[in-house]
């Protein structure tokens, strides 16, 4: 076949994947069952996207790539630059940013590859070496989507519209299950029919009765948030590269339907974490040295959100109050259940502190060790992505995960506040915002490690911010 074809056929198939990455359709190839009740977190599945993933790397290896490999230098191996013109800038960023070897250089390769060891190890360790296999591969799955994302030729912008894309699609869905407060379910599509009255779906009740949250094709209207929250800021970044009239009208537009959907998933985190990434982005801004165009575009762009939040907000004001009323009775529930998985991971942590219970093992170790009372349904994992790799992985693998955070994070920090930069490097902003978002919702959630959707989107997100560090307009 020619090369070239193959080519036009990866980058279709990339934009393809990330428009398809919302949908659940999958094949279920273990069901989990623990004391008599379907355990979601016991089950062994092949999704859909993983099959088309598995088509795109055969792809990818019989073309090839002559990319290098990507490393992140340490400090002292740049020299800051004060004021610089235009190609001194490009330079201050390439060697800022370099994927070449240096002396001092930091190959991300080498974190990665670590966490993955640990991870292995962990199987040997853990209560059910089969469900730690099968978190073993979905984690190496991840990586190998950073890798395929960094060594393939697409068009940022296309790449973001078919995400965007996506996100709108999602927010049509979920808007109309709020609405509408129905919804309907698939099994090609990995949707299930959610009923209000029964337990376990997510739901807000005030006075005047139970109100279904928008949950899109996810498994959580927590999830919907997350993967909304990344377009938010991808339509963000779309809006600010172009000039054009028409496609800045489109931007808007979908920037309003995104956060309408947003608004509908009723998530307290991400709406937490979208106010504190927003400051952060506006922040970045600084007009005496770099993206000094983008002050008003993305206050127009605030505006927008703030003003759909409103909307909604005067439409349907007691579920706004009843979610941040922390005495109704779904909410304090809430909160003593989470309480409750914050106490299981501890005492976990407590009885494994080097070796961990292993990878994906968390809610079985809980059934074995803790309370082995409950249905299947109701063991869930620690609501606290750092907390679980440590119950997970134990303290060594804690700490390589979260320096390979703590990397990221010092790069991005060291380059969007000691080096001055035009506004082709835009979406290495943006993108930098996105994963700071994501490391934010760790903090609150756990399905960029437990589930299928969540570990890929963290690890696109990741693929995606490194090769922003490279991309031009």
């Amino acid at each position: 076949m020619n090369k070239k074809l193959i080519e036009k056929i990866l980058e279709g198939g990339i934009y393809l994947w990330v428009f398809l990455l919302p949908w659940q359709t999958r094949l279920i190839v273990s069901p989990g069952t623990l004391n008599g009740d379907s355990w979601e977190y016991g089950t062994i599945s092949l999704y859909g996207l993983d099959i088309l993933l598995f088509i795109l790397i055969i792809l990818k290896i019989f073309v090839g790539s002559d990319k290098k490999r990507f490393l992140i230098p340490q400090k002292k191996s740049i020299n800051p630059v004060r004021s610089p013109d235009l190609n001194s800038v490009n330079q201050s960023l390439e060697l800022i940013l370099s994927k070449k070897r240096t002396s001092n250089g930091i190959n991300l390769w080498y974190i990665i590859v670590g966490f993955l060891a640990i991870s292995f190890l962990s199987i040997y360790w853990s209560w059910n070496g089969g469900l730690a296999l099968y978190g073993f591969i979905k984690l190496s799955e991840g990586i190998i989507l950073f890798w395929f994302i960094i060594k393939s030729s697409f068009n940022f912008t296309k790449i973001s519209i078919a995400y965007v894309s996506a996100a709108v699609l999602q927010s049509l869905i979920g808007i109309y299950q709020f609405v509408f407060q129905n919804s309907f379910g698939s099994k090609w599509l990995g949707m299930s029919n959610l009923e209000i009255a029964a337990s376990g779906t997510s739901v807000i009740e005030t006075g005047t009765g139970r109100f279904l949250r928008a949950y899109g094709s996810f498994p959580h209207p927590n999830i919907l948030a997350g993967f909304l929250l990344v377009g938010l800021f991808l339509v963000i970044g779309l809006y600010l590269q172009t000039k054009n009239k028409e496609r800045r009208s489109l931007a808007l537009a979908g920037l309003a339907v995104i956060a309408a959907g947003f608004f509908c998933s009723f998530s307290r985190a991400a709406w937490l974490t979208l106010g504190i990434s927003l400051f952060f982005l506006l922040g970045a801004m600084n007009p005496k040295r770099h993206f000094s165009e983008w002050h008003r575009p993305i206050l127009k762009l605030v505006g927008i959100i703030a003003t759909v939040f409103l909307v909604f907000f005067i439409l349907y004001p007691q579920t706004i109050i009843t979610r941040f009323s922390f005495n109704e009775r779904l909410e304090e529930l809430s909160l003593s259940q989470r309480a409750n998985y914050y106490q299981d991971a501890f005492s976990l942590i407590k009885k494994h502190p080097v070796s961990g219970v292993g990878l994906n093992n968390y809610t079985l170790a809980v059934n074995y060790e803790i309370d082995s009372a409950l249905a299947g349904q109701e063991y869930q994992p620690v609501h606290n992505v750092y907390l679980l790799v440590l119950a997970e992985l134990g303290v060594f693998g804690v700490l390589i995960f979260l320096f390979l955070i703590f990397q990221i994070l010092k790069e991005s920090w060291l380059a969007l506040t000691n080096y001055s930069f035009d506004d082709s490097h835009s979406w290495f902003l943006i993108c930098s915002v996105i994963l700071m978002a994501i490391f934010i919702l760790f903090l609150f959630d756990h399905y960029f490690w437990t589930l299928s959707s969540g570990i890929m989107l963290f690890w696109f997100s990741l693929g995606l911010w490194q090769r922003s560090i490279e991309y031009r307009q």
